[in-house]
């Protein structure tokens, strides 16, 4: 499965992963979001009530449940994720 990308409007941010997540072929499956600023804080809610991983990149207060630093640590997460099939958020 591939990844979709979706721009929405802050406040829709937790709606619009609820739709997508209602839709074959994400139905069923655990949400990932990651996000970095305030807009993204009802996506990880949403994501975090539904049992995904959701992840904050940089500073600030957060619902998150995890974080990453930055842009850069982003990039080499996904790099591994991609090479070995696997998230590691240790």
């Amino acid at each position: 499965a591939g990844a979709t990308r979706y721009f929405w409007r802050a406040a829709a941010k937790g709606n619009a992963i609820a739709d997508l997540m209602s839709r074959a072929p994400y139905r069923g499956r655990s949400p990932v979001f990651l996000g970095d600023d305030l807009t993204d804080e009802a996506g990880f809610a949403l994501v975090n009530e539904q049992g995904g991983v959701s992840v904050r990149i940089g500073p600030g207060e957060t619902c998150a449940t995890w974080r990453m630093a930055d842009a850069a640590t982003v990039r080499h997460f996904l790099g591994l994720w991609a090479q070995t099939g696997h998230p590691d958020f240790s």
